[in-house]
């Protein structure tokens, strides 16, 4: 490790980078190294915690992450570093005779000399950690899958986009994973998608050079002008908006499940309450175009009331009690 990794990694322990940004030092030829994945980029944005998910149950810094303090993690990985619940920020959360390795933020057994570390799958004794590794340079990474020795000295798919294979000729630095593409640039042409990293079609309408972008299926697609144009799952040519849809009337839909034609052309569980037959279930909830209890209180028996907040009907509270009379004041 050079005199600038130890000032890098020397910052990151300080707290001079703040959790959840992506932690990042230029160690693998000009490439970046990101310690841990950052938040998906549409980012999960919150302004509490009851807005996150429940792999990044914590609103650290405006974004969800898995934790903010040590305390937010379990016994199996129980120091946060970076919004990421590790398995180690110290040699204190490591069993006897192991270290942490400060880069990897993992266990590992003590070293001094290479004899130290024979007979167990990180086998090379890292003089500078003091601690054994499973590579000390990719010569030592003898799977295929794994050809690559990153920093910290685990074995990965790739370091560098040298190490990965023409159909995904990307090296993606938060996984060390070989993909498709990173950025644009990569596509020829088309774009990539940032979530998959792939190359497709089409993100939104701006990347077509005429029509419209299929967002679910990420390709661009000319207006219709009549059923010859439009595919079986959308065989209804809409002419005023030159888009194929499911359906311009509830007969054509007919899977059971999806019955009813909606304002939008699709079709769905209803879109009214007259497309709601199930027993118990006589309301159209139209936010989610299903079925449900209730939306009004006349959807419900009698001394109950719709509770709208769960479009479920509740017992109807108590009339609160006539005040008790005081004593007749006397003469």
């Amino acid at each position: 490790m050079t005199r600038a990794h130890r000032l890098c990694f020397a910052a990151l322990r300080a707290g001079l980078v703040l959790a959840p940004v992506v932690v990042a030092c230029n160690l693998y030829e000009g490439r970046t190294l990101e310690l841990f994945p950052a938040p998906d980029a549409p980012g999960n944005p919150c302004d509490e915690t009851s807005a996150c998910p429940r792999e990044r149950p914590v609103c650290a810094a405006g974004s969800c992450v898995e934790c903010a303090v040590d305390a937010d993690c379990g016994p199996a990985r129980p120091a946060c570093f970076g919004g990421i619940c590790v398995e180690c920020g110290s040699a204190a959360d490591c069993g006897m005779n192991q270290g942490c390795n400060d880069v990897l933020h993992a266990c590992a057994p003590l070293c001094t000399e290479p004899s130290a570390c024979a007979g167990q799958p990180q086998s090379r004794c890292d003089q500078t950690l003091a601690l054994c590794v499973q590579c000390l340079g990719d010569v030592d990474c003898v799977e295929p899958r794994n050809p690559a020795c990153e920093l910290g000295g685990r074995c990965v798919e790739c370091t560098g986009d040298v190490f990965c294979p023409p159909d995904r000729p990307s090296c993606l630095p938060s996984t060390r994973s070989c993909v498709e593409c990173i950025d644009s640039s990569g596509c020829a042409g088309r774009v990539c998608d940032p979530r998959e990293n792939r190359c497709v079609e089409c993100l939104v309408d701006a990347d077509c050079d005429a029509g419209t972008c299929d967002a679910e299926r990420h390709r661009c697609r000319l207006p219709c002008a009549g059923p010859s144009d439009c595919e079986p799952r959308r065989p209804v040519c809409d002419l005023a908006s030159g888009l194929c849809v499911e359906c311009d009337a509830s007969v054509m839909c007919q899977d059971p499940r999806r019955p009813a034609c909606s304002p939008e052309r699709q079709c769905v569980e209803c879109a009214s309450d007259e497309d709601c037959t199930e027993p118990g279930k006589p309301a159209c909830i139209t936010a989610r175009q299903r079925c449900g209890e209730c939306t009004r209180d006349e959807h419900c028996p009698a001394m109950q009331r719709c509770d709208l907040s769960a479009a479920r009907c509740a017992a109807m509270p108590a009339p609160p009690a006539p005040p008790v009379p005081g004593p007749t004041p006397g003469p």
